[in-house]
């Protein structure tokens, strides 16, 4: 009897602190509280209270990243959904898939960087060539507004050089320029 006593005081100590040692906004210190939960093993005194607790935290930890890469920062989504313990097969899994999509995304993101490189004021096929770069980001990516935005942008760019290029009675150069402008843009008229 002393044992279980002992055991059942031990076991809420331990419940305690793992509870108390959480900051919301920390999903390592989450991942640690669960390690210690772990302690409290099955037929034991606060076994089911803690594993609802995991499953609470873990929950939690994918909030935590899903918050993160909502406001943009995916380096730390993807930094958080990292540390998702095993305890729940269901959360690693969509942990892990969340993981692959903002990955992608950063990848996204990368083609941006890499396309606002190309253009070079003046030169329509710079700009026909950094749309063409845009047109790698996935629609289902949110970076994909950006590049379009952006391709929207450049095509105005090559009509407007384009029209310059007529104004000054550079006919040819003017259709060279114009039939850069690409279908489905806003530029984009087709005669």
């Amino acid at each position: 009897r002393a044992g279980a006593a002992e055991a059942q005081q031990y076991n809420a100590s331990v419940l305690t602190d793992a509870r108390t040692s959480i900051q919301p906004t920390q999903a390592s210190q989450f991942t640690d509280a669960i390690a210690k939960a772990r302690l409290i093993k099955a037929g034991e005194p606060y076994y089911e209270e803690a594993q609802q607790d995991i499953r609470s935290w873990s929950q939690i930890i994918l909030d935590i990243a899903e918050g993160r890469a909502t406001s943009g920062n995916l380096s730390g989504a993807i930094a958080a959904a990292n540390v998702m313990p095993y305890d729940n097969a269901e959360l690693h899994q969509k942990a892990k898939e969340r993981i692959v999509f903002w990955q992608q995304r950063e990848q996204s993101r990368g083609i941006i960087q890499a396309a606002q490189a190309i253009p070079r004021s003046g030169q329509a096929s710079s700009y026909q060539k950094g749309i063409v770069k845009l047109a790698e980001v996935p629609i289902e990516h949110p970076e994909y507004e950006t590049a379009q935005r952006l391709s929207d942008e450049w095509s105005d760019r090559i009509f407007s050089i384009a029209q310059a290029r007529a104004a000054q009675g550079r006919r040819q150069a003017a259709i060279q320029a114009a039939v850069l402008v690409p279908a489905g843009t806003t530029a984009y008229e087709p005669t």
